[in-house]
């Protein structure tokens, strides 16, 4: 009985599905199919219940206001449920609710690049501008201390000639009464002595002279700095601008990133491509700090060594001029005076380069101090930890192509691009390790050149004190006093002047060195600008 009750029902379905059919219209079955759900057909519980009549609210009719379903509302809820495929050109696919993805995370990419690419020219400028170190510096500062310590070195030559002339020719009286023996030596040929110590006076001179002279063109070139905008402080603040202007967009790449969701392969390359631009960023702003504190700490250098080489020349060219003043009017008590000058001399020969750069050490810590409170402190990265990072981002791309999926060719043409930007860098960093090697050098030995220099003349200095104020009238002992101390200034002007000739040579054979090299700095900026330059022609054409 319940089989004849089963086909019975079938029998009734059958029938009211043709008769639907056939007087109903028809409906498309794209707008049905999301709706489609499987209605479970149960049998009745009871023989006598019968099957509802047509007419009941079985199938509803549609409202004549309502709209019929849209065409691709069903195919839009599929898809949205559905992973993004990859592009075959970027790789990188737009989301759902962010169609614009890719374009903003190339256009937050171009602008990081092209940001950092305007802040690295402005440190090559700053560097070219706010040091200002010309081709004939290094000459034209030896010509003039090589003469003065040349014509230094003859002036003290023609002194102990002209004394040791005097003591050789030294007569001997016997008093017959006391049977006491009396040495005189022959008078004192006074213009050989004044001739000799103008050529002293005017060494010193021209000493003085051509400190004072590259002190004034650093002036000269602090004050075009300034003009430009490369000095120091306007040179910081611009740099703040543009250190905010570049953190902004890296804080904006990120959150875009972390915003959407994406494949991890896709992720983690993003990822590793903003450690990269992070890392490029960071070398620019350390960088741009390390140029600000060592043209601040060389100018502050260079400048008190010119004005202490400044300040000896002055002290001793005027001791020289007491001495030319004591033999004309003849009055050796002024040797005394003279020999003060000639020791204040050669005190400040000896503490000059040692308190130089004291003083540059000095505005070292103090601009640290201000870059870090208005600047701000930069992440301990180096060159090295750039090449890793990219390096990394390389073999992700590698993992990605190997297994299959699309390449992410615009980030592949990126890696190109920081590759010239390390290229760069490592050349850059190979001229300061030989500036910085040169400089070691050059320390060493201005300090103990200047040692030995400034001791001879001290001295020579307490010789002619001792000789003025101790012994004024006595030739026979206040010759032999001063001859010593002279013949001891003299070693040390002959030191100096071989000493000049041999630092000069080296720099000379270094300069050579590193033009072959292409590691002069000239030629280092040059060809950093022009890289920068090709580059922000690359970044701004579409990749």
């Amino acid at each position: 009985m319940a089989s004849a009750e089963k086909i019975w029902l079938a029998s009734t379905l059958m029938a009211l599905t043709v008769f639907c059919a056939s007087c109903c219209p028809p409906v498309k079955a794209e707008a049905l199919e999301p709706q489609i759900s499987p209605v479970e057909i149960t049998p009745s519980d009871s023989a006598d219940e019968k099957t509802p009549p047509f007419d009941a609210p079985a199938a509803p009719q549609a409202s004549p206001t309502s709209e019929p379903p849209s065409k691709n509302e069903g195919k839009d809820v599929l898809k949205s449920r559905q992973v993004p495929p990859l592009d075959e050109d970027e790789g990188i696919e737009d989301v759902p609710g962010l169609p614009d993805f890719k374009d903003r995370v190339h256009a937050l990419n171009t602008k990081i690049l092209l940001k950092e690419i305007e802040f690295a020219k402005f440190n090559i400028h700053f560097k070219q501008q706010g040091n200002v170190q010309g081709r004939w510096r290094g000459l034209r500062y030896f010509a003039s201390q090589e003469t003065s310590a040349a014509m230094t070195m003859s002036g003290l030559i023609g002194q102990i000639v002209a004394r040791e002339r005097s003591l050789s020719a030294t007569t001997r009286t016997v008093d017959k009464s006391t049977g006491k023996v009396t040495a005189r030596p022959r008078p004192l040929n006074r213009t050989a002595i004044q001739r000799a110590l103008c050529s002293q006076m005017i060494g010193q001179q021209i000493g003085s002279l051509g400190a004072l002279t590259e002190l004034g063109i650093n002036c000269y070139h602090s004050y075009q700095a300034k003009k430009n905008g490369y000095d120091r402080a306007s040179a910081l603040k611009k740099a703040v601008a543009m250190r905010q202007e570049l953190e902004s967009l890296l804080e904006q790449r990120q959150q875009l990133v972390d915003s959407v969701i994406l494949q991890p392969a896709q992720r983690e390359i993003l990822k590793l491509e903003g450690e990269v631009l992070k890392d490029i960023c960071v070398l620019t702003f350390d960088e741009y700090k390390r140029a600000h504190i060592g043209i601040a700490r060389f100018r502050t250098f260079q400048n008190s060594l010119y004005m202490g080489d400044f300040a000896k020349h002055s002290v001793g060219w005027t001791g020289n001029l007491l001495g030319i003043i004591s033999q004309g009017i003849r009055n050796p008590v002024l040797n005394g005076p003279n020999g003060i000058c000639v020791t204040i001399s050669g005190a400040i020969i000896v503490a000059n380069p040692i308190v130089s750069r004291a003083l540059g050490k000095l505005v070292e810590v103090q601009t640290l101090k201000k870059l870090n409170r208005d600047f701000g402190d930069t992440e301990s990265k180096d060159l090295s930890t750039f090449q890793k990072d990219a390096q990394a981002l390389k073999s992700a791309l590698a993992i990605h192509r190997f297994f299959g999926a699309q390449p992410l060719t615009a980030c592949e043409d990126r890696i190109a691009l920081y590759e010239t930007e390390n290229i760069s860098r490592q050349r850059q960093l190979d001229l300061a390790i030989e500036e910085i090697r040169a400089g070691q050098r050059s320390a060493t030995q201005n300090i103990l050149g200047s040692q030995i220099l400034g001791n001879t003349k001290m001295a020579n200095g307490i010789t002619l004190i001792m000789s003025g104020y101790e012994f004024p009238r006595n030739t026979r002992a206040a010759f032999p006093l001063t001859v010593g101390g002279q013949i001891a200034y003299m070693s040390g002007s002959a030191y100096t002047v071989a000493d000049n000739i041999r630092i000069q040579y080296q720099a000379e054979r270094a300069r050579r060195r590193l033009r072959r090299k292409n590691l002069l700095p000239v030629q280092v900026y040059g060809d950093r600008l022009k890289a920068l330059s090709e580059l922000e022609k690359r970044v701004q054409s579409p990749l």
